[in-house]
Parts: C-alpha cells; sequence; structure tokens
C-alpha cells in the first residue's frame, strides 16, 4: 500500500521519497540545490534532498517546468516556489507527504474523484535501511518495504503479522515476547539462549536485541517497517547472519497538531475476548522549532488453551502494555535534536504448546508457566547538514528483562528431594546495553554515494536460573542456582560507497573492520554440595566483514546484480553445570563454543513491465554457514550451546506484483529452499546430516486485494477485500531429523472501510480453522516428552480507528 495515497482526494500515483535522515528533518528548512528541468524531474529532486513524500497526479505535469531553486528551505516553502506560475498546487497527506493535484479553477465547483489505490511497492521510494539514499529500483540488495498506512490497513499489530507480506520471513510460535526472528530459512533452533540473534531487529537506528527474543514492541504510529535479507555484516555488525529488520516510527511534526483513537475486539474459537486501545497525539510546543508527539497503548489477547493440569481455562492470554514518547527541536537551520522513550511490558499467563497423548493434543502442566517481557529504550539523536555530508549521531540506553517459568517436574532427579514433586525452574535476564552509532552520509546529488560510521557498544546481561521445591505454589526451597554475568564491548568502523563505472553499470562495496570483548563470571550452589568455585572466562574477536555489488541498470524498468556479503557472530561459554558432571573436553558442551560465520552469494533481478502494472523480483542465494552455533544442545537436563558443524542453504526467492486494473492488485510470492547439514562436528551429539530445524523446503503465498468506492450524497466511502493464504512447507523440529512440523495452510482475510477520517476494519485469522504443527520447543527442561504448538485457532476482530 503507497503511504499517504489511501487518505488522498483526487487520482495519484505515488513517488515516495525517503532518506536515511527523514524523519527529524522532514519539517525544518534544509538546504536544497534544485536545477531547471521538468516539474515532475525538479519535484524528485527535492523530495530526495528534503527527505519527504510526494505524489504526482497519474497523467503526470506534462511539459510544466520549473525554475532553479537553491538555498534553505521548509517543504511547504520550497513546493510553493516550485509550483509557482503552474496550473498545480500541493496539498499535505501527512507530516512529511505531500500530493501535487491541479489548481481549481474559481468560481467553478469540482469535486476530486476518488483516488485508485495501487498496491504494489513504490518503485521510487528510498529504502533507510541501505543507510545512503538509493531508491527501491535501484538498489541492489534484497530488500522489502512494508509503509505505516498499508499496516494500519491492515491492522498489523505485531511483526509476526509480516510474514504474508514479507518473502523469506518466519517466527518461531513460542508466544509474544518469546519468539525468534528468521529469514531465507536460516535456523539455529528455536530455543533462545546465549547466541546471538540471526536476524538483527532495530527501532529506528538502534538495535534491540542481542542474545534475547523478539521484544515484539507493538506496531503502533509506525512509519515503515523494512527488511534486507542476506548477511549485513558490513553495515549493521554481528548477529546480523540471515539480515534486519528495521522498525522506523513516525517523525515528531514540528508545525501540525494531530491525534488518533484506535479501538479493537475479537473472539478466538474456544478461546476469551481480547480488546485493543491504541493512543496517539502530536503537538507543537514552539510550532516550527519544538514539538511532543506519544503513543500509548494497552492491548488484551485472548487465551484458547485450558489447561487440565492447573484447571484453568483459556490459561494462555497475553496482556502488553507500552508507550513511547518523542521530542524534537530544532536547533539553527539544518540541524535538529531528537529526544525518545519507550517502555513496553508483555505479560504471558501460561505457555501456548501441548503434550501430544495418544495422538490428542492437551495441555496439561503441573503448573502455570508464566512469561514477562519487559524492554525500554532510552535515545537521543542529533541530526544536521554539513553542507559536504548528512550528519547523525545517535545514542541509546537499552534495557530488556524477561523472565520465565517452566515445569520441570520429574526432571533434575538428582537434584530434588522428591523426584515425582511437581518443581518449577525459573529463569531471569536483565541485559543493559548502551549503544552509539555516528553516521556521515554523502550529500543526495553525489554521483559516488557514500556513507561512513563509527559504532560502539558497551553491555552487561544478568542470567539466573533456580531449580525449586517444596510445598506446592510455594516452592521455597532451592535445589540449584546459577548466577551469570556477562560483560560485552564492541567496536566497529564501517563504510559503503558506490562507484559508477558507466552509466549502467555500478559497483558497491562495503567493509566493517570491528572488535568485540567478552567477559563471563558464573556461581552455582547445588543442594547437598558445597558451592562450587567461580567460573569466570574472556575471549577476544576481530575482523572484517565485507560486502561487494555489481549492479546493472541499463533502464529504470530492469536491474540485475550479483553479490557476496560476509555475517558473522562471536563465540561465547558454558557455564551453569552440575557439580557431579564436569565439562567434557571430547564431547559437546564444551567450555568454549566457537563464533561461527557465513558467505551468502547472490543474484538478483528486478523488472517493471507493462507501464509497471507487473513487478518482478527474485533472488538466487547460496549461503556457505560454518561453526552453526545452535542453542538447542541440551546436557544434564540444561541447556547449552554449541557448534553443529558447516551448513549450506541454497535457494530462490521470488515475488511478481500484477495490478491489471487500478482497482484490483494480485500477488504472489515463492521461496525455494534446501538447508543441509553438509558437515557433522564430530564432538557434536545430537546432528545427523540433513536440513535445518523449522526450515521447509517450500514456502509460497498469494493475495487478492480489491478496492472500490460509494458515493452516496455527501458520503465518499473508499472499501477494501484482501484475501490471503500461504502455505508452510514441512521440516523437522531439530537439525536433520525430529519431529515433523510445517506442512500447512494459513488463510486470512480483511474487509475495510474509510469515510472521511472514519476508518473501520472487519478481519477473520486463520479462516479454514487448520491445526498445524508450528515451530516451537514446548518445554526445554522436558526433552524426552513430545510436545505440540498448534496454528492459533479461527480469530474473528474489528476495530475503529479515528483520526483527528
Amino acid at each position: 500500500m503507497i503511504p499517504f495515497v489511501r487518505r488522498g482526494i483526487g487520482p495519484c500515483t505515488a513517488i515516495c521519497i525517503l532518506a536515511s535522515s527523514g524523519p527529524a528533518l522532514a519539517q525544518a528548512a534544509m538546504r536544497v540545490d534544485v536545477r531547471p528541468q521538468p516539474l515532475g524531474a525538479a519535484l524528485i529532486d527535492f523530495a530526495v534532498q528534503t527527505h519527504i513524500a510526494i505524489s504526482l497526479p497519474p497523467e503526470g505535469l506534462g511539459a510544466a517546468r520549473s525554475d532553479s531553486l537553491r538555498g534553505a528551505f521548509t517543504p511547504r516553502d520550497g513546493l510553493s516556489r516550485l509550483l509557482a506560475g503552474s496550473p498545480y498546487t500541493f496539498e499535505m497527506a501527512a507530516p512529511d507527504a505531500f500530493r501535487i493535484v491541479k489548481r481549481l479553477q474559481p468560481g467553478i465547483l469540482q469535486r476530486p474523484e476518488p483516488a485508485p489505490q495501487p498496491r504494489e511497492q513504490p518503485r521510487d521510494v528510498v529504502i533507510v535501511s541501505a543507510r545512503a539514499p538509493v531508491t527501491a529500483s535501484s538498489l541492489p540488495r534484497d530488500a522489502t518495504h512494508v509503509s505505516g498506512d498499508r499496516l494500519v490497513e491492515e491492522g498489523a499489530t505485531r511483526d509476526t503479522d509480516l510474514t504474508n507480506e514479507i518473502v523469506g520471513l518466519s517466527f518461531t510460535n513460542l508466544g509474544s515476547g518469546r519468539n525468534k526472528i528468521m529469514l531465507r530459512g536460516l535456523s539455529d533452533g528455536a530455543l533462545t539462549g546465549r547466541a546471538q540473534s540471526l536476524v538483527g531487529l532495530y527501532l529506528d537506528d538502534t538495535r534491540i536485541t542481542y542474545g534475547a527474543p523478539d521484544p515484539d514492541i507493538k506496531l503502533v504510529d509506525i512509519k515503515s517497517v523494512e527488511v534486507l535479507r542476506g548477511p549485513q555484516g558490513a553495515l549493521y555488525g554481528a548477529g546480523a547472519i540471515a539480515g534486519i529488520m528495521r522498525v522506523e516510527t513516525n517523525p515528531v511534526d514540528l508545525n501540525d497538531q494531530s491525534a488518533s483513537l484506535t479501538l479493537a475486539a475479537e473472539t478466538t474459537r474456544g478461546g476469551d475476548p481480547g480488546a485493543n486501545i491504541d493512543v496517539v497525539y502530536n503537538v507543537p510546543i514552539i510550532a516550527g522549532a519544538f514539538a511532543v508527539r506519544g503513543a500509548l497503548y494497552d492491548q488484551q489477547t485472548a487465551g484458547w488453551l485450558d489447561n487440565a493440569g492447573t484447571g484453568v481455562a483459556n490459561a494462555n492470554a497475553v496482556r502488553r502494555t507500552g508507550g513511547r514518547l518523542a521530542t524534537l527541536a530544532k536547533i539553527g537551520t539544518d540541524w535538529t535534536l531528537a529526544a525518545s522513550l519507550i517502555d513496553q511490558e508483555i505479560t504471558t499467563e501460561d505457555s501456548q504448546y501441548s503434550t501430544l497423548t495418544g495422538g490428542v493434543p492437551q495441555r496439561r502442566s503441573a503448573m502455570a508457566e508464566p512469561n514477562d517481557n519487559d524492554f525500554s529504550m532510552t535515545n537521543l539523536t542529533l541530526r544536521g547538514d554539513l553542507d559536504w555530508a548528512a550528519f547523525a549521531s545517535s545514542t541509546s540506553l537499552v534495557r530488556h528483562r524477561i523472565s520465565s517459568r517452566f515445569d520441570a517436574t520429574g526432571s533434575f532427579s538428582d537434584f530434588v528431594a522428591s523426584a515425582g514433586a511437581a518443581s518449577p525452574i525459573d529463569e531471569q535476564s536483565h541485559l543493559s546495553v548502551i549503544v552509539n552509532e555516528t553516521r556521515l552520509t554523502s550529500p543526495t546529488d553525489d554521483p559516488s554515494p557514500w556513507v561512513v560510521g563509527l559504532f560502539y557498544a558497551d553491555g552487561d546481561n544478568k542470567r539466573s536460573v533456580q531449580l525449586r521445591e517444596g510445598a506446592p505454589d510455594v516452592w521455597d526451597h532451592l535445589a540449584y542456582t546459577e548466577d551469570r554475568v556477562d560483560k560485552i564491548d564492541e567496536i566497529a568502523i564501517f563504510g559503503q560507497q558506490t562507484f559508477r563505472l558507466t552509466p549502467a553499470l555500478s559497483l558497491n562495496v562495503g567493509a566493517r573492520l570491528f572488535r568485540s570483548t567478552m567477559s563471563v563470571q558464573s556461581v552455582v550452589q547445588q543442594r547437598g554440595r558445597a558451592a562450587g568455585g567461580p567460573v569466570s572466562g574472556h575471549l577476544a574477536d576481530a575482523g572484517v566483514a565485507p560486502d561487494v555489488r555489481l549492479s546493472f541498470q541499463p533502464n529504470p524498468d530492469l536491474l540485475l546484480y550479483v553479490s557476496a556479503a560476509r555475517g558473522y557472530r562471536a563465540g561465547g561459554f558454558n557455564t551453569g553445570e552440575p557439580a557431579q558432571s564436569p565439562i567434557s573436553t571430547t564431547v559437546q558442551p564444551f567450555r568454549r563454543y566457537s563464533g561461527d560465520k557465513i558467505w551468502t552469494y547472490e543474484i538478483g533481478a528486478q523488472a517493471y513491465l507493462f507501464d509497471n502494472r507487473l513487478a518482478l523480483q527474485a533472488t538466487l542465494f547460496d549461503s556457505d554457514w560454518h561453526d552453526l552455533q545452535t542453542d538447542t544442545l541440551l546436557s544434564h537436563g540444561f541447556p547449552y550451546s554449541g557448534n553443529v558443524g558447516d551448513a549450506r542453504v541454497s535457494g530462490v526467492e521470488a515475488l511478481a506484483t500484477y495490478r491489471p486494473m487500478d482497482s484490483l492488485q494480485l500477488t504472489l510470492n515463492a521461496m525455494i529452499n534446501e538447508p543441509e547439514i553438509k558437515r557433522v562436528d564430530p564432538s557434536f551429539p545430537q546432528a545427523t546430516n540433513g536440513g535445518l530445524p523449522g526450515s521447509p523446503e517450500y514456502t509460497v503465498g498469494g493475495s487478492a486485494h480489491y478496492d472500490w468506492h460509494i458515493s452516496m450524497h455527501a458520503f465518499d466511502v473508499r472499501a477494501f477485500f484482501e484475501a490471503r493464504a500461504t502455505y508452510i512447507g514441512g521440516s523437522t523440529l531439530g537439525f536433520g531429523a525430529g519431529q515433523a512440523i510445517g506442512d500447512y495452510f494459513d488463510v486470512d482475510a480483511k474487509l475495510g472501510f474509510a469515510l472521511r477520517n472514519w476508518q473501520a476494519l472487519l478481519y477473520i485469522d486463520n479462516l479454514s480453522g487448520a491445526e498445524g504443527e508450528t515451530y516451537s520447543f514446548g518445554n526445554p527442561y522436558r526433552p524426552d516428552d513430545h510436545f505440540v504448538t498448534l496454528q492459533r485457532p479461527r480469530t474473528i476482530g474489528v476495530s475503529l480507528r479515528r483520526e483527528f
């Protein structure tokens, strides 16, 4: 869905221009240099330089031309000057989005026609995650951009809602605040432990995941979500082996006051009702100079699983509450200072897996297994124009607090006094990290665009594990505890530049020079045994992550590229072994596990045919993964980290978008994937030659979206209907073997209406009521049980949104 078109009056074809420093500067005066040229080209040039979005009429601007424009201008002043003397004017569609419309002729009452609703991703959107400004149609990377308006239209509130929208994106299904993100079938197991995430998750310019699950930040007041597939080590560093996902929040508007309210309710088959409320408010304090923007939300997701062990019906309810506060101050002509605070709490009352007994899945545990995922971030960002480069420096304090309880009844017989008594095991993790990234980016008109930056992170992760026993629901005795502290530092210099070898041929070269250090200290106490001495360790890692891309673009409608990129993750230490079971030196887990690295080679293509009604995108990829890390290894009942061996993942991703008429859009996407363990580490006790866990060979999806317009007297209603279906192929829960999962369909349908500032949405998720087995480990402390996590049952909901 093209941003701001849906709200528009009058037919338009969108050209959306965004840039990496755009949100903070959209309403400030910025220095521009636009040469005399056709009006359409001048407007695009102005949009790139001021980091705004502009939509042009579908019939174009004819022979209209513009004079030169040089100096410092706000977007409004600049547009007024460019359009002066032409038959066109502009309307504001969003804080940083404008549409170009014909001027009304005096004395004639004109009623604009309804806007067509093209659904394809704008080919000229600048991908923010690419760091240096480049449009999607010229980007030699496998990328997807989803606009904020598309999120609102779809009713998307979680990043898991985007799996049908973004090719190759998938998640484990442990529940909100417990999942892992995956791209292109690269998987290191469902358990989240000490290994760093495979996909870097960013909120604006800050990475918010390390060795922790997805915090599942609610998608409220979001400008866009972008995904870059493939290793992004050169630009984003460690933990971007599979790619990155970047969530960009809506900018603070320095000039206009606005607000929105969203109310929603839903019901899940066999479960309780759920509800949601979002409030967003933007207010300028000093017009054009200082403003505040805030968002608050409270979402209750209904439980649908009855826990026969505890007697609680619909036990797995989830509540997610939080808010975001942002300020923006204009400092001089070309500089801004932004500050923001986000805080979110996710409370899950029980797990959502079942035990398969006699072929029948049933949730049965001796106790509830609650989980809390609390996330907060404070950020300060300075942006400005140095004439020869754009400057951006972002500093954040990220805190991530996670606590989980699992039913360990029947396990750890060597630890507890009564092996049959109900015993919980509690895990707590508290991550605190300070991270800064400072970048210089070339001017938008530089013939060889470049970016260079400095990255620094300093973090502590305190983790404790407690095995409890005693009276039920009290459990006031500790049979085992481990208290562990990890200190992690990383510093890196990175950069990339594009060289124009010929008008059609470009070479993009990037690299990251990094150095990271890690120290760990662990203390174990076990009932009936003397406390073991502290276990400590220290390691350092340094290297280079290159990224090379050669692209060929003979015309704006065709792009071909080849690339080679490296990703990496650092190693770590295993601790917490029971006193009677020392760490082995011959069979994993070892005291120290190695870092892993990956090289991915791509051949990609983009094509826009039939007057842009058909858009095709395809990428062939081949990933060579060495010393694959995993957190699924089990030893003495406790999860540990290890190195499986070497893997190879080859495949193709493809996306086709066809718009046979303005009101109808059809999409088809597919990923054919061949994951293979090609060398098993002899010391790894579990893996066999075969595939990666939770990585299907085939995933296929499609959608149909139809818009129509209803005009009745003073009412002008816009409506749409969309149906989507995705097939998730079969895979296994373990490396090369284990329980079969996948091989199911996910079908959704939505019906939406918009009238003036009102929007209504009716949606049905899992329309067919399928019960496919999803990717989830269940309970890691009871590995001998057969657990299944089925799809969420059919859910029907409605939401109502009002913009002020």
